[in-house]
């Protein structure tokens, strides 16, 4: 009789605990606003390191693509999907490579005459890097 008590209990406890387990995953689910972004979660300011090539002569294309444009790149740290880099304040369209590297076409207007054009990487929260320069020098 007790070998029939005991696999009683033991016969409970194995058909209750899952049932426990499945019973604490039910209720209500959880809503979008009690969930961080991703980014805010680890949302720093990301740094930039270097931009390529760093000029050009004024007038000239550089890194020439398939439709004319001129594309450049920028390294650095805490780069993540959403970023923009953005040349004297102004966002440009941006491809994330990955954490550390981004490029972008640089509009002709940047690079028309000569000057410093300054570059920044912006995080999708608004955060800023640091600033590089990429210069454009006057044709000898």
């Amino acid at each position: 009789m007790s070998v029939l008590l005991y696999l009683s209990k033991t016969m409970k406890r194995i058909l209750l605990a899952p049932a426990l387990f499945w019973m604490a995953g039910c209720g209500e689910p959880t809503k979008p606003e009690q969930t961080a972004p991703a980014a805010a979660v680890n949302d720093v300011a990301p740094y930039l390191l270097s931009v390529g090539p760093s000029g050009t002569v004024e007038a000239a294309k550089f890194n020439v693509q398939a439709d004319g444009s001129s594309a450049f790149s920028v390294t650095g740290k805490g780069f993540v999907r959403g970023s923009a880099i953005a040349a004297n304040g102004q966002k440009l369209a941006t491809v994330f490579g990955n954490a550390g590297w981004l490029t972008a076409t640089m509009p002709a207007v940047f690079y028309e005459k000569p000057g410093i054009v300054a570059i920044k990487v912006v995080s999708p929260s608004g955060k800023e890097s640091n600033s590089a320069d990429f210069t454009v020098t006057a044709k000898k």
